[in-house]
């Protein structure tokens, strides 16, 4: 399995930072970079990100319902976690 990006997988990564250099205000760009925005409730984000949260763990997420599924049809899910 190669983890490495592509060429233009970089390149793109390099376009989108630079959009969020130019356009993101610093004080949002801050709560980024140190990993705090969707967790403090001073954005709307933060609602949705904890919302989300609780119904994954409430009633499963992606993976859960994929191996459910596969194991109805008595078939392996490609990508689901064991």
């Amino acid at each position: 399995m190669n983890l490495n990006y592509t060429a233009e997988e970089e390149s793109f990564r390099a376009e989108v930072r630079a959009f969020f250099e130019a356009e993101l205000p610093a004080d949002i760009r801050s709560k980024v970079r140190f990993g705090a925005l969707g967790v403090v409730d001073e954005l709307n984000v933060s609602h949705y990100f904890k919302r989300l949260t609780m119904i994954d763990m409430t009633f499963g997420d992606a993976d859960h319902h994929l191996a459910r599924f596969s194991d109805a049809l008595g078939v392996e899910a490609v990508g689901a976690a064991s």
